[in-house]
């Protein structure tokens, strides 16, 4: 996993995080950081100005509004579901021996753009729902968002038996009916 450098004050405060994790192992303590990539699943507020994209997409599609894409859509993110996450976290929480790392991604190694999620979602309510199809409203890039990113899970390989077990379709598809009935969780 390379170092970063901090493109925002929240991106600081991962690195910060990071930092005291290693102070921490230096001390003796058997820990470490996970770099979650772009996590989605149920339960996840659609109401926060930082909200994740798929669920905002499903919410605006399910209400029959044209969700707004930053930029082109042409930005590429590793879309994890929630569910290989926790997988990840319960197997590195069962592990004996010492970590032999301070840091790991925890990704599908998978490269997803956002304009092809937004296809998919779109897709699946049409073919499912009866859904009318609806095109999405295209915005400025906003400053400070990266065009592409993904992660290697190699080193969490390393460790574990791991690989993201939840496919993105069927995740989109899981999750799409999970806001349907209006689940909240």
């Amino acid at each position: 996993t390379t170092a970063l450098e901090s493109l925002s004050p929240y991106g600081e405060s991962k690195i910060i995080n990071e930092k005291d994790i290693t102070t921490a192992r230096n001390q003796g303590l058997n820990a470490i950081a996970l770099r979650f990539f772009n996590v989605y699943g149920p339960g996840q507020s659609v109401s926060s100005g930082y909200a994740s994209l798929i669920p905002l997409f499903i919410d605006r599609l399910i209400q029959r509004q044209r969700p707004t894409i930053f930029g082109d859509g042409m930005q590429t993110r590793d879309f994890i579901h929630v569910d290989d996450l926790a997988l990840a976290i319960v197997k590195l929480a069962s592990l004996s021996q010492p970590f032999s790392f301070p840091v790991s991604n925890v990704a599908t190694q998978t490269q997803t753009s956002v304009l092809d999620v937004f296809e998919a979602i779109n897709h699946h309510l049409v073919a499912h729902h009866e859904f009318p199809s609806i095109e999405p409203n295209y915005s400025v890039a906003r400053p400070g968002d990266i065009m592409h990113s993904f992660g290697s899970s190699s080193r969490l390989q390393s460790l574990i038996e791991w690989q993201p077990q939840v496919s993105l379709k069927e995740g989109l598809s899981a999750l799409i009916e999970h806001q349907k009935r209006g689940d909240s969780t």
